[in-house]
């Protein structure tokens, strides 16, 4: 048998007001052989979460002063503080050159979260059981390999709501239950029309259940149920001329149920009446190595969604948004990633790299109101660098780059006067790993201190009081111990 644990501690008192916070992590897992061809694993998480949240500035609260926190974020004590534990299991069970994998878990999590215009208060519990089976077959002389298994998950939320007074819960204003449940049976398979040369084949079935009980009929009953299904099948071809070089293309249909985060919004309590996001996506790439010192994986895009969720900000609330069904949208891109190494010494010092970059074309599809305009929220182009000095003995040094070259919309009417602008971030990283299971590092972030809009929350059309934006951190230095055992 073996074991292995790990505890992180991260405290900060953050670049803005209303800010500071504490998260501490455990992580742990044991596992044994149980005769020849079975092995179990459990493994046990926890986490204490406890945040400040400063909330999102309009554009000039931005460019005015971008450490500022809202002063009603400030007075009302806006924070997420979390109690978290997982418990999970996982079996494999090898029969002959196939496998039968097991997984379970179930997962206890309390929520106390004091936002500008209420407290939110939440329990919940949630669960889930799974299977899968891998395994290889002769068809008419051709190789044939498969997957096919079934996955069922369902969770329980006490969701309480009440007046904020100063961050303290006043008057109860909400209390709902809310139940989830889905069920997942999923098949791919790979049938080798040549040595090189496989067709794909799959398909996933999902159904999905929501079940809202009200407990708190002051204002209404809300109470109902919700159940989604379907059916999401794929094909494509998989060409693998040599061992670590592959080309793909492949069509499939993928589904997303709403949560209960877009059915009940903290802002709007009730049932909202969503449809689940589905969405035909078309995709080609290639992934691979050239030897020991390139490695690459990229892939192009483009899928036709359907009822997309969108996230709007409700004027008035801190940021907080309701969810809202797009009848049609494309999502386009491109995918990016390479690793290498640059140079190797007779002493094994060792120069490396890694890059991502990725486009993304976002828009609405011939909308009544927006027309083909862009989706606001995410960068067109983001592009992130790191290069690393090694040595055998475990020290390691390097600089890295993060960088947005285009500004973006943050409102469905594409209002140019509101697009957040363009950055770039230069930090760097050391460390020391020569201690078993102990590593020592710095982090060393935005070295030149720049200001800019990390994220963005999105309107159907911005205004100058609309409170959208969020500011990255400046010039700051994350040092720390890592140990493992």
């Amino acid at each position: 048998w073996d074991a292995w644990m790990s505890l992180t501690n991260l405290s900060s008192n953050g670049f803005r007001q209303h800010t500071n916070q504490n998260l501490t992590r455990f992580n742990g897992n044991v596992g044994a052989q149980i005769g020849s061809n079975t092995e179990t694993r459990f493994f046990l998480s926890g986490n204490q979460i406890r945040q400040q949240i400063p909330g999102s500035l309009t554009q000039q609260q931005f460019w005015t002063n971008p450490q500022q926190g809202p002063l009603a974020n400030i007075l009302q004590n806006t924070r997420r503080d979390i109690d978290s534990f997982r418990f999970a299991n996982t079996t494999v069970i090898d029969i002959d050159d196939d496998s039968l994998t097991f997984q379970s878990y179930v997962k206890s999590k309390y929520l106390f979260h004091p936002l500008t215009f209420a407290v939110i208060d939440n329990n919940l519990l949630d669960w889930g059981v799974t299977s899968q089976y891998k395994g290889s077959r002769q068809i008419a002389g051709y190789r044939n390999d498969f997957v096919a298994g079934v996955n069922f998950f369902a969770g329980t939320n006490r969701n309480k709501q009440f007046v904020n007074n100063f961050g303290l819960p006043g008057a109860l204003t909400n209390d709902v239950t809310e139940q989830s449940s889905s069920v997942e049976l999923y098949g791919e398979n790979w049938f080798y029309v040549a040595p090189t040369v496989s067709i794909v084949t799959g398909v996933q079935v999902n159904w999905a259940n929501r079940a809202l009980t009200d407990n708190y009929l002051v204002n209404g009953n809300d109470s109902g149920m919700r159940s989604y299904f379907e059916v999401n099948p794929k094909v494509g071809a998989l060409w693998e001329p040599r061992k670590d070089l592959q080309f793909f293309a492949n069509v499939s249909r993928a589904s997303e149920p709403p949560t209960w985060s877009e059915l009940n919004p903290s802002v709007a309590p009730g049932f909202a009446n969503l449809a689940p996001q589905t969405s035909w996506t078309a995709e080609i790439g290639t992934r691979g190595k050239v030897g020991t010192n390139l490695g690459w994986d990229l892939s192009i895009y483009r899928s036709w969604v359907k009822d997309e969720l969108q996230l709007l900000v409700v004027p008035g609330f801190g940021g907080n948004a309701i969810a809202v069904n797009i009848p049609a949208t494309i999502h386009q891109g491109i995918e990016l990633g390479l690793n290498g190494t640059a140079w190797e010494g007779k002493g094994g010092d060792r120069l490396s790299g890694r890059l991502a970059l990725t486009y993304g074309d976002y828009r609405f599809d011939n909308n009544p109101i927006y027309g083909n305009n862009q989706l606001p929220g995410a960068p067109p182009f983001y592009f992130q660098a790191e290069a690393r000095y090694a040595t055998p003995g475990g020290f390691y040094i390097g600089p890295n780059i993060e960088w947005v070259p285009q500004g973006y919309y943050v409102d469905n009417v594409n209002n140019p006067a509101f697009m957040t602008t363009p950055y770039a971030l230069l930090g760097a990283k050391a460390g020391y790993t020569g201690f078993k299971g102990v590593e020592i590092f710095v982090d060393a972030r935005n070295l030149t201190n720049t200001m800019y809009m990390s994220n963005v929350s999105v309107t159907s059309n911005a205004n100058a009081a609309s409170q959208l934006y969020n500011p990255g951190n400046g010039a700051s230095v994350f040092a720390g111990i890592q140990a493992r055992f």
